[in-house]
Order: structure tokens, then sequence, then C-alpha cells
């Protein structure tokens, strides 16, 4: 097995009549597929900005798009600007120096591999996308069957348009890299528009080029003393001996004029350097300032020499890494959603392992949202599956309606009771509704592996449930012990560090035990929940046990919404109460100091909760029974502890009816993550015993 019918070489053949002997000086030949290409020679210098918008339009046409002249002016301002390059080193260090895991890859073979130099090859060149835009990436194998090698497709020869790579630099046919047995080999970074950074800093790059140029002519001309040399038109070789002297004495300019003796006078510079060489120097840093910002979304801590405040350095810091934050998860999506399937096809366990850098394990959900909904908006293609599965939102297409919230003028102050759906699964579907928009999909994305440890443990409960050897009203212990892991990890996640290292018999370790068991208690209970629906399942329509095929093909449709959308949620859930519940006990110690709450909510033009904005009251206020984040999933809202406020009157404040009856607890009084009017919480009147024995599920002394 190889890839040497797809991966890029050097024409070696050896015959006078292969394509080489067309090849015009310069340009190099390579095969593809076992089929020639040419590859024009760079053509640097002599850039303009006339040729920067013909370039663009090129790569932009509609009928015959081109990239040739677009990608030589890259590589002319990379190789001519030092301060670009700098500044586009520091952006890409932001991702490559931190370590990215493979979380749950055990295999030491494979761990070792992506310990290689490949791999940061790869990630150089994913990240490449960033300046230089569509990126087509080919692996390369050992004769062990691993990865060993990537490079980038000759960017001149692609048309992404099309997904193809031409036979030569200025050709419009080609082979296509999007089908076999090439797209096996192959990764594409970005959308075929995806003109790149470097596309926008053209034009700062040539102006402070001819700026640079211009002062250098400036300071030959007029930074040295200009030297007059006077000679007397009488005397022989007096003017060969007056150019001699001018020759020798320096680069500055000089001039040698007649005179009745020979002598030399020295006149000093009269320009202004405030108006002269001040100019040249203020447009160059003004050009510098304009590249830093486009690259790294500030100036500060690259580009003003030293100067400027501690605070405004600071908030120019977070500016810069809230920009690594975003290609760094960026990545994690292309690693994640492209290339680990593509990795799977060539034996790589990466079924169900999600890889992340470190930097980006702990950061909070709703960051993640916000960093991935502007990866959208710059026309990042995500779809709606992939989008739902990384936050634990359930896919509108398959719960039905989406849960509209009563304006506050319609709601009745009598309502009737809710009544109870039949199917439980129909309840979570609204249960865990959200008003965030959906993301359309296109086809032909990729999709999230469907392998894992919980498909395992399916399998042999789907076989002994048909057996009759497992029983609605069970719990079976590995699905329990799965599920109450993944929850158990949310609550990790969700406290701080210094709360995760607490001490025994302290009021923190026992709020994170108390946590803990209802974690328990509640991943018991969707056990219990979940082999109670899949039960129902066993008899069709008619009244006939299904078929095992069938019976298994519907109960894997009901794990893949319990144990992978619900449970997402779930967890989500779990991380933001837990921090909620934390955030509390904070409250209670330091209310004597600061005896007052205030509630901020996120003023933009998605926030849900701007109505409660500003609510102020004391701490042991009833209100904050339930106006405690979260208010629902996804929310981003925060309380303030203030040491002196002026409190909202009690006729400004809100009833709890527009928050969802899920979220109208708070987790660090009542001390649990999942309020006790959840579903999963509801039993048959016939399976109390078994109902009394799972709200007894504890781990001794916080054992886990």
């Amino acid at each position: 097995m190889g890839i040497k019918n797809v991966r890029l070489k050097e024409n070696t053949s050896g015959d006078k009549t292969a394509p080489e002997a067309s090849v015009k000086p310069g340009n190099r030949m390579v095969q593809v597929l076992n089929q020639p290409i040419e590859i024009g020679e760079a053509h640097l210098g002599n850039k303009t900005i006339s040729k920067w918008l013909r370039s663009i339009k090129s790569a932009t046409s509609l009928s015959n798009p081109r990239r040739k002249e677009l990608h030589e002016m890259h590589e002319d301002i990379l190789l001519m600007d030092g301060f670009l390059n700098s500044v586009i080193s520091k952006r890409e260090r932001a991702v490559t120096t931190t370590p990215f895991i493979w979380e749950g890859l055990e295999d030491e073979r494979f761990i070792d591999n992506f310990a290689s130099p490949w791999f940061m090859k790869l990630l150089k060149q994913v990240w490449s996308r960033v300046v230089r835009g569509h990126t087509v990436i080919e692996f390369f194998q050992d004769q062990d069957g691993l990865f060993n090698d990537t490079k980038i497709l000759p960017r001149k020869n692609v048309i992404p348009q099309q997904q193809i790579i031409t036979d030569h630099v200025l050709g419009s046919s080609g082979r296509s890299y999007a089908e076999e047995p090439a797209c096996n080999w192959i990764l594409e970074v970005g959308e075929p528009d995806d003109l790149g950074l470097l596309t926008q800093l053209i034009p700062y790059v040539l102006m402070k080029r001819d700026n640079m140029a211009f002062w250098a002519t400036y300071n030959e001309v007029f930074g040295m003393p200009f030297r007059i040399y006077y000679y007397s038109p009488h005397v022989k070789n007096a003017r060969a001996e007056a150019v001699q002297q001018a020759q020798k004495q320096g680069a500055a300019a000089w001039a040698v004029l007649p005179e009745n003796q020979t002598r030399v006078e020295f006149v000093k510079d009269g320009t202004s350097s405030a108006s002269s060489n001040g100019a040249f120097d203020s447009l160059r840093k003004a050009l510098n300032e304009e590249i830093t910002i486009t690259v790294l979304g500030q100036t500060l801590t690259t580009g003003t020499d030293g100067k400027g405040s501690y605070a405004l350095g600071g908030i120019h810091k977070e500016v810069e890494e809230g920009v690594n934050l975003e290609d760094r998860l960026w990545m994690e999506y292309v690693l994640n959603y492209q290339f680990r399937p593509l990795a799977i096809k060539h034996g790589y366990p990466l079924e169900g392992i999600k890889g992340y850098f470190q930097e980006t394990e702990r950061v909070s959900m709703e960051k993640k949202q916000e960093m991935w909904n502007k990866a959208i908006e710059k026309g990042l293609k995500i779809s709606a599956e992939d989008y739902y599965n990384e936050f634990g939102i359930p896919h509108p297409e398959e719960r039905g309606d989406v849960i509209q919230l009563p304006a506050k003028d319609n709601i009745d102050p009598n309502p009737e009771p809710e009544k109870k759906k039949t199917s439980l699964n129909a309840r979570l579907k609204t249960l865990y509704s959200t008003v965030i928009p959906p993301l359309k999909g296109d086809k032909g994305v990729v999709k999230l592996s469907s392998q894992s440890d919980f498909e395992k443990a399916w399998e042999r409960i789907i076989k002994q449930m048909h057996e009759g050897s497992i029983k609605a009203g069970d719990v079976d212990q590995e699905l329990f012990d799965l599920i109450s892991a993944q929850l158990t990890t949310a609550l990790d996640q969700g406290f701080s560090e210094a709360f995760n290292k607490l001490t025994p018999g302290t009021k923190e370790h026992e709020l994170m035990l108390q946590l803990r068991e209802n974690v328990f208690v509640f991943s018991g209970f969707k056990t219990y929940q979940e082999l109670q629906e899949a039960s129902k399942l066993l008899i069709n329509e008619a009244g006939v046990i299904r078929p095992f095929a069938e019976f298994r093909d519907e109960v894997l449709k009901l794990h893949q919404q319990y144990d992978l959308n619900y449970l997402r949620t779930e967890y989500n859930m779990a991380v933001g109460n837990a921090q909620a519940a934390e955030f509390w006990l904070q409250v209670e110690e330091n209310s004597a100091a600061k005896p007052y709450l205030r509630f901020s909510a996120i003023l933009d033009t998605v926030s849900r909760h701007k109505k409660y904005h500003g609510i102020t009251r004391r701490w042991d206020d009833p209100i904050w029974e339930w106006l405690t984040p979260l208010l629902d999933y996804g929310c981003r809202c925060l309380l303030q502890m203030l040491a002196e406020a002026e409190v909202t009157s009690p006729n400004k404040l809100p009833d709890p009816t527009g928050i969802p009856e899920m979220f109208r607890f708070n987790p660090g009084k009542q001390k649990a993550v999942f309020p006790k009017n959840h579903p999963y919480y509801e039993v048959a009147s016939e399976d109390q015993q078994a109902a009394d024995n799972l709200w007894n599920l504890k781990k001794p002394d916080g054992d886990t």
C-alpha cells in the first residue's frame, strides 16, 4: 500500500520526449496521479496597486478564475517585508506552540506518531489558510501505514471553484482532487472564495516599499553634505584631478565646476528633518500599524515601541488572545471534522475521540459558541449536526416546533397545569429546545463518527433485552457508569482549579459531594428511563415482537438521542450549574462585606435576558431563588457582588414565568445540578420501589 499514485513527485523518467523538453526556463515539472503538470516560476518584484486589483479580479472571476498572479504577490510581500513576517509568525506561534491532544487516544504507536514533526508541519499548513487563503494538503505514509509527511499542492495550479489541479499554471483543465483515489489523501482547508489575509495586506506592503525607496533616495541626496569642486580651466589636467578627488571622498553628491583655481566647498543640507525625514518615518509607522491591526487585531503589544499605558496594553493583549483563541477553535473544527475522518480511513483509532488544544479545553461554552458563530459569519461552512452536537442542542428538525416564549402581556395568571405527554422522548425534545436559531448545513459536510463506548454497551443491552434477560425498570450498571462518568467530568470542568483540590470537611468539599450525589442520582434515573423507552420499542404497532435487526435499528436511534444529543445538553448544564453553585458559596461567605447582588445580562443582538439586566437586591432576597444564571441553555448572564448599591424597587421586579421551569432554581442553595422537576425523575407508580432505590444512589466519600 502506498501513496505513490497520488503524491507529488519530480519527473525523473529521463525520457527526452517527456514534457520537460517543453517546460519554460525556471519552471518545474512534477507529477500528480502519474500525470505531468508544470509549475510556473514565480515572478517577483515589479508589483503595483493596479496589479493587485487585477489579481483579485482574476482570482474571483466567475468564468475563468486564476490565482497565479495573486499568489505571486503573496510570495513577493512575504519575501520582502520582515515586519510582516514577524507579526504573521507571532499569530501562527500562538497556535503551533500550544499542545494538541487527542483525548482518549491510548495506543502509544499513534500517540508517538502525532508527536512527530509531520503533525507540527500539518498544523502550520492548516493555519496557513488564514494568511494564504484556500489550501489543499496532501498526505504521505511510511511503510507501516502511518502518516509521515504532508505537502501543500501548488497553489498556482489549483482552481478551488472546480476542485481541480491544472496541468499547466495557466491551464484551464486538470484532475479533480476531490474524487477517488486522490480524495483519500487530500485535506481541503478553507472555502473556494477565501483569498487570505495577505490579499488585504498587499497594498500596505507595496506603499511601504515605495516609501522606503523614496526615503533612501532622499537620504542619499540630502542626508550628506553636497560637495562642489572648482578647477581652473587654464591649468592642464585640473578638471581630471578634481574629479579624481571627488570620487575618492565617499558617496555623497558632488559637482566639478570651472574657476580661476581648484578648490572645494562643503554645502550643508538646509532642509528640516521634521518636515522631510519625519514624513517618511510617520508613513512607515502608519503602514506597519495597519499591518499589525489586520493580522493581530490590535497594535499595542507589537507595534508601539514600548509606548502606551499598562491598562491599554492589557486590553490590546486581550484582543490579540481572542484572535488566537478563534484560530485554535477553528483549527479544532478542521482537525476533528475534516482531518479525523480522513485519518480513520487510514487506520487511525480516532472513532469517538475528540482533539483539542490544551488552552481551549476549559473555555466556557458561551465563549466557544461565540467563536463558532464568528467563524460562521466569516463564511466557514459548518453542518447543523456538528453545531448542535458540539453544544449539546437537539436539532429542531428532529423534535418538531421550536418552543416560543409567550409575551408577558399574554401570560395567563392562572395557567392550567401542563398535560403530561405520553412519550418521555417527546417531552425531552421540547424541554431541551433553545431559542438559538438553527444553522443550515450543506450536503457533503463531514459528519461525526458514531462508534463509542456507549454503542458497545448498547449492542450488549439490545441483545439481552431482545432475549428477555434485561427488562423495563432495570438499571444497567455499565450504562450508568458511562453516563455518571461524563456528568462527573462536567462538574470537574465547571469547578475552578482550586475547587477541585479541596480539603475534606470544608464547606466547599461538602458542596462538591452533594453535587456529585445529585449527578449520580440523575444518572441512575436517566439510565432507568432509557431502558424503559427502549423496552417500549420491543413491540411494534401490531403488538408483535420486532425482529432483532429492526429492534436494534430503533434502539440505536433512541441511543443517539439520549447519549449524544441529550447527554451533551446535560453535560453543558452540569458545567454551568457547577460554576453557579461554586459562585453562590462565595456569595454566602462574602455577604457581610458585599451584601448586594446585581443581575448582568449580555446586551448584544442575541441576548434573551435583557429585561432582567440591572436588577439589584440583597443577597438573601427571595428573587435569587430563581433569578440565578443559568436561566436557560446557553445562558451567558452573570451575578455581581456589590458592597453598596441602589436596590430595585419591588414594583419593578419581574415574575419568573419567562424562565423555563427547569432553570427556576438556585444550584448553590439547593445543592443540586439537576432540579427535582426533571422528567427523568417521574416514574410509574408500579416502579416506585425502583425509584426509591435510585434516590439513594451515592458514591461514599466523594469517590468518583
